[in-house]
């Protein structure tokens, strides 16, 4: 994982394999732009307070760089420009290659 605040260029390489044997490898080239503001949860409330403990409760943003994509295929599916190319490329993934990226990602 990159330092805390970069930017600039990264990507990284990825290979699905299923009972078929492994597929190609693709790679992933990505523009990271500088941190906007964080986007804040929704739904904040109190559930219980009990001496000096309380209890919250949140609803937390959903996926995308701005909480605005319900699903991580939803994020990739809003890029344009630099990112268009990764955005085809995703497009053109079998549903299993595209399970194995979510995978990945979410172990991130």
């Amino acid at each position: 994982l990159k330092n805390t605040g970069f930017s600039g260029a990264d990507g990284f390489s990825y290979r699905a394999s299923n009972a078929s044997g492994p597929g190609a490898t693709t790679t992933v080239s990505i523009d990271v732009a500088g941190a906007g503001a964080p986007v804040a949860p929704s739904n904040f409330r109190v559930l219980g307070k009990s001496g000096n403990n309380v209890t919250f409760s949140w609803t937390t943003p959903t996926s995308g760089h701005d909480g605005s994509a319900a699903t991580v295929g939803d994020a990739i599916a809003r890029h344009a420009g630099k990112a268009e190319a990764a955005r085809l490329r995703h497009e053109r993934l079998s549903e299993a290659q595209r399970a194995a990226l979510r995978a990945f990602l979410a172990s991130l």
